[in-house]
């Protein structure tokens, strides 16, 4: 499977997220208040740093450990219903989606499945698929990771603008560094299904022709080959 940026991946999974557009808006929504509750552990540690270990104040001290408690107590709750709705989407478009491509398959000629090795065929329906959801989680991305930037940002002005000047000027380079980065575990992870693809194909090969394997003796032959791209795999 190509691949695709989570954006390019969620425009082309919009026929499968339109019957939940309600789940995903709720999706999106829950990621406001967790990106609120990320910004605010900065908040807190000062807070604990000026008035409980500098300060040493005793009232402080009493309620800082419930509001944390409450906090992540919130956090939990709001990451669990987040991650619930998530996987509720993902599995309900990825069957879909498989049910489609299985249909397609069934609809292409015979001609196809004889140049089509049947382990690539079962590894794009079952596995490749299953990259799918990665797109669909990365929802949150497009609303959280934004709001917190911006968050975080605004609370370094707030407390000292020259290191927020400083963090901006950082930030594209910072961001060039991890698109690198990104691109290149992206190829390796195609690498890795490419991989699994051959593998997979080996196998079918081997179960489904056994007979005409012990009858020419092929076992040999077979056995080379599948440690041959066992040994490859990353």
């Amino acid at each position: 499977m190509a691949t695709t940026k989570p954006s390019a991946l969620l425009a082309r999974l919009k026929p499968y997220l339109k019957p939940y557009w309600g789940t995903v808006i709720a999706v999106v929504l829950l990621a406001i208040p967790m990106a609120a509750i990320k910004g605010a552990s900065a908040k807190v540690v000062q807070y604990l740093t000026d008035h409980v270990l500098v300060a040493r104040d005793e009232k402080a001290l009493l309620w800082l450990p419930l509001f944390i408690m409450a906090l992540f107590s919130a956090n939990f709750v709001l990451r669990f219903l987040h991650h619930s709705l998530i996987r509720a989407v993902a599995t309900r478009a990825i069957q879909q989606l498989r049910n489609d491509l299985y249909s397609h398959l069934m609809k292409l000629s015979l001609g196809y499945f004889g140049d089509a090795r049947g382990g690539k065929l079962v590894s794009r329906v079952i596995l490749d698929v299953n990259q799918v959801s990665v797109g669909i989680s990365s929802i949150n991305q497009f609303v959280a990771e934004p709001l917190l930037f911006v968050g975080m940002i605004s609370y370094i002005f707030y407390l000292n603008w020259r290191m927020a000047a400083l963090t901006i000027l950082v930030s594209p380079l910072v961001a060039i560094l991890l698109g690198n980065t990104g691109k290149h575990t992206k190829r390796y992870t195609h690498r890795i299904q490419e991989a699994f693809a051959e593998l997979s194909a080996i196998l079918t090969e081997t179960f489904a022709g056994m007979r005409v394997i012990k009858g020419f003796n092929l076992e040999s032959f077979m056995r080379g080959q599948f440690m041959v791209q066992n040994r490859d795999l990353p």
